[in-house]
């Protein structure tokens, strides 16, 4: 870049013609331009602004060989930029900015500086459309052509100003230093002095009009510039205006001629930038109607069910009331049977008939009865049948609902797997461009530096070369100040000698200028290439300054990468949580289907298991109301036996007691010889002994017949007894079928959402738990499956598990402290060796003898305990007894343990080595 720039001053210094007045140059400028001239956007950034400059760049290579494009081309750019979401520097809000020049003022001696200021558009940038959409392909950026004899013309007019600027300051600065020169002489002022000293002010007064009339000059300079850059501006923003015209007329034939090529154009961009917004809104859309359809088909479900399962009750009630006054006329019916046949054998038949009546209507009223339950019954058939409907209805809704749900999943898995893919690649392309936008900043950042270093070595080596040319004239400027202090001393010390040495100090005063010219000219020949090199300095520290721009822009960019990745993440676990919900409702659906042919199938047999077994209780009843009917005519038929006999009992006895009577009046009349009415008492005793052997058979006979019928009462009670047991069975069997009907019914109906089965599940619930209390052993052993049950046995799954670890627990306990005993067997063994070898080392000879016979006859005998116990053991193998065995075996190894231990001990400590010979020889 610097060598870009020192080769530009170069060609410049050597092909440009010297600075015209500035009359021919306002007449220059006032010409109107061929072209505009606009700066381009540097390095293709995606960030815009506006730069506002005091100093006009310099033109470099790139910039010098952009040529105006042709119409075709310009009309491609307009679209290229029309379709890309990159904000580039030909937009409106970028041609609001410009570059604005102006010349510096002379502010102090040596303080000559450009100013720079940056200013980024921030609310274009916040203008920005979020999401993914700046990730399309960005088009190259066309330059805009620019004119550059008249920047050529602007740049030396700019120079031309700096140098009569300096210029200036150095007049200003002589003209100062000679005032401080003068005014040492004032006191010794001759006349010739003052009007020299007048001739010096109307000099610089001229001098100072002239400075006043120049930076007017320059002043309008700068205005001028200014219009012609807002001119240059405006004829740009016409030159767009009527390409984007031209665009949109093109863009228009395009559509009305070939409507299928636009939309082939158009085909890339919308799979780039939209998630398929169509099957998103369907599927969502359906998703919804298929859960509000299901949500209506289900209440309308559940309310057809309530009021079935409310009516049913109804019912239930009534049939248990007909029922009970069916029971009530049946008992009526039997008591007036008997009252009826009473009335007959004491011929009460005008009773009799009336109980007739009364027989036939109640006769007609149970007939009624049975009418009524029977009708209760077929209503209690269609809604049960109803409900059967519905729960056929179900089922297929169901499936085909579960179908679609499955449908709306596949779809959503889809989308998820799309939005998915779509957002990796977004945000990997978003990733690449940041790595690539801080790849451009570093690579630029590296440039900066160079040039910054290149710049630094080239001022240093320009302040090298100025030092090493003015090395000479400053050290004559040192000696002459030298020589000017010496002499001004010496014109203080001699003042008689200062007419003398006035021409002498003239004479050293011109030198001085003279001198001071040099140095002035020749600082004045590099100064210019030093306001170059500044400009270069303030040209890199403001593309620093944008550097660090692009670079928290970048930052923001990634920061907005950040949150996209995480809306990205949170979208898709809210996909992920809307494909479980479907997914759970599709199980759920799955269920309920398979649940309404297994519920129809239970609910069928629970239902036929209770008529049945209701059926059989009725007729067992029946059965049981007749027997009971038989009884009660046999203990009226007893009863009447009983009532007769004791009549005829009480007739016999008043017989018997006119009998003796009439045997005396018998005796008396034949006593007094009246045998005529002793025959006729004799006719009568004969008939009472008569009556009274009637009576007795009667009798006889109505105590066999009471017999007769307390043993059919007892034959009949038996059966009674069986069959009310039997009776009782079927009730019992009944209520138990009823109560698994209640249960299945309430968990129906738990399962029906309406706000009218709260006193229906209530009275279930009571009559089950009526039942419950009453059956409770008998509903546990008839319950296939139960919840209290399986508690139970998860209960006692605990206890035994528990218990197991308890076990575990008490054994790894007792394994410890097993060896922790076994340690101290050991321990105590060792120390009783470690004594023993002690007590060993402490005998005599002749007690080594001792010992050593001692422990061979203990080893001979441990030998031989273990011979018959391996022999048992043999023994309890074959005859499969195992455990003893293998407690005998433990045994054999323990004997084998100390055999062991008493032969080590005789082998090391007394080196006896023939145990097995000696026991042999023994």
């Amino acid at each position: 870049m610097f060598n870009m720039f020192k080769k530009k001053e170069q060609t410049q210094q050597q092909t440009a013609p010297p600075p015209l007045p500035i009359q021919q140059q306002q007449q220059i400028q006032q010409q109107p331009p061929n072209a505009p001239t606009q700066q381009p956007a540097t390095k293709g950034s995606m960030f815009k602004g506006s730069l506002k400059v005091k100093a006009q760049p310099l033109q470099t290579q790139e910039i010098q060989q952009q040529q105006p494009l042709p119409q075709t081309q310009q009309t491609q750019l307009v679209q290229t930029q029309s379709n890309s979401d990159i904000i580039s520097p030909e937009s409106d809000a970028y041609k609001q900015q410009y570059n604005q020049v102006e010349t510096p003022t002379p502010q102090d001696e040596s303080n000559l500086e450009q100013k720079i200021e940056v200013k980024i558009n921030v609310e274009e940038v916040k203008k920005k459309p979020t999401g993914f959409g700046f990730l399309k392909k960005k088009q190259p950026e066309q330059p805009i052509h620019t004119d550059e004899s008249l920047q050529e013309q602007v740049e030396s007019q700019i120079i031309y100003g700096i140098q009569v600027k300096q210029n200036q300051v150095q007049e200003v600065n002589k003209q100062q230093d000679y005032n401080h020169e003068q005014q040492s002489q004032l006191q010794n002022n001759s006349p010739i002095q003052l009007k020299e000293q007048s001739t010096y002010d109307d000099s610089n007064k001229q001098l100072q009009q002239q400075i006043d009339y120049n930076e007017k000059e320059i002043e309008q300079q700068y205005q001028l510039q200014q219009q012609q850059l807002q001119q240059q501006q405006q004829y740009q923003q016409q030159l767009q205006y009527q390409q984007q015209k031209q665009y949109q007329q093109e863009s228009k034939l395009l559509q009305s001629t070939s409507p299928l090529k636009n939309s082939l154009m158009n085909k890339n961009q919308i799979n780039q930038n939209q998630i398929n917004s169509q099957l998103d809104n369907s599927y969502v859309k359906q998703h919804q109607m298929i859960m509000e359809e299901l949500e209506y088909f289900q209440s309308e479900v559940n309310q057809k069910k309530a009021q079935i399962y409310i009516s049913q009750q109804e019912i239930e009630k009534r049939i248990t009331s007909y029922q009970q006054q069916l029971q009530d006329c049946n008992s009526h019916l039997t008591q007036l049977s008997i009252e009826q046949q009473v009335c007959v054998q004491q011929e009460q038949f005008e009773r009799a008939e009336e109980i007739e009546q009364s027989l036939k209507q109640i006769q007609e009223r149970i007939t009624q009865i049975d009418n009524l339950i029977k009708q209760e019954e077929q209503q209690y058939t269609k809604l049960q049948d109803e409900k059967e409907n519905i729960r056929g209805e179900e089922y297929p809704f169901y499936q085909e609902t579960e179908q679609k749900l499955e449908e709306i999943e596949r779809l959503h898995i889809k989308y998820s797997d799309q939005y998915r893919f779509e957002g990796q690649n977004q945000i990997k392309k978003l990733q690449q461009h940041i790595e690539e936008e801080n790849e451009r900043v570093k690579i630029q950042q590296i440039h900066t530096e160079i040039d910054s270093k290149h710049l630094d070595e080239e001022e240093q080596h320009l302040n090298q070369i100025m030092d090493n040319q003015t090395k000479e004239y400053r050290i004559e400027q040192d000696q002459l100040i030298s020589k000017k202090s010496n002499l001004e001393s010496e014109i203080a010390e001699l003042q008689q000698l200062l007419n003398q040495k006035k021409n002498e100090l003239q004479k050293v005063n011109i030198d001085l200028l003279s001198t001071k010219e040099k140095i002035q000219s020749v600082q004045q020949k590099f100064n210019l290439q030093l306001g170059k090199v500044q400009n270069k300095r303030t040209k890199l520290n403001d593309e620093l300054s944008s550097l660090a721009t692009e670079r928290a822009q970048i930052e923001t960019l990634e920061g907005d990468s950040l949150r996209k990745q995480n809306e990205y993440k949170n979208k898709l676990q809210f996909l992920a949580q809307q494909l479980e919900a479907i997914k759970y409702k599709r199980n759920e659906l799955i269920k309920k289907a398979n649940l309404v042919p297994e519920q129809c199938q239970q609910e069928l047999d629970v239902t036929f298991k209770y008529q049945e077994a209701k059926k059989a209780s009725l007729e067992a009843l029946k059965e049981l109301a007749q027997v009971q009917r038989q009884i009660d005519e046999l203990n009226y038929k007893r009863n009447m036996g009983q009532t007769q006999l004791h009549e005829i009992l009480n007739k016999k006895s008043e017989l018997q007691k006119q009998l003796p009577k009439m045997i005396d009046d018998k005796a008396l009349l034949v006593q007094n010889k009246n045998f005529k009415g002793a025959a006729q008492i004799n006719e009568q005793i004969k008939e009472v002994q008569r009556q009274i052997t009637l009576y007795e058979e009667k009798i006889s006979e109505n105590q066999n017949i009471e017999t007769q019928i307390i043993k059919d009462i007892d034959k009949i009670e038996d059966s009674f007894l069986t069959r009310q047991h039997q009776y009782q069975q079927l009730q019992q069997n009944t209520e138990i079928c009823r109560y698994f009907v209640l249960e299945l019914k309430l968990q129906e109906i738990q399962q029906i959402d309406y706000f009218g089965l709260s006193q229906l599940t209530q009275d279930i619930k009571n009559e089950l738990g009526q039942l419950f209390n009453k059956y409770q052993d008998l509903i546990y052993a008839n319950r296939k499956v139960s919840t209290d049950n399986l508690d139970q046995i998860q209960d006692h799954q605990e206890e035994v598990n528990n218990q197991f670890i308890e076990n575990e627990q008490e054994q790894s306990q007792e394994q410890n402290n097993h060896e922790e005993q076994i340690e101290q067997v050991i321990n105590s063994n060792q120390n009783e060796q470690i004594q023993e070898q002690e007590i060993v080392v402490e005998m005599s000879e002749e007690q080594k003898q001792s010992y050593i016979e001692g422990q061979k006859y203990h080893y001979y005998e441990l030998q031989q305990q273990i011979k018959q116990l391996e022999e048992q053991v043999q023994d309890y193998a074959q005859k499969e007894q195992y455990e003893e065995a293998d407690q005998i075996q433990q045994e054999v190894d323990r004997l084998t343990s100390q055999a062991n231990t008493i032969q080590l001990e005789l082998q090391q400590k007394f080196n006896v080595d023939s145990l097995m010979v000696e026991q042999e020889q023994n």
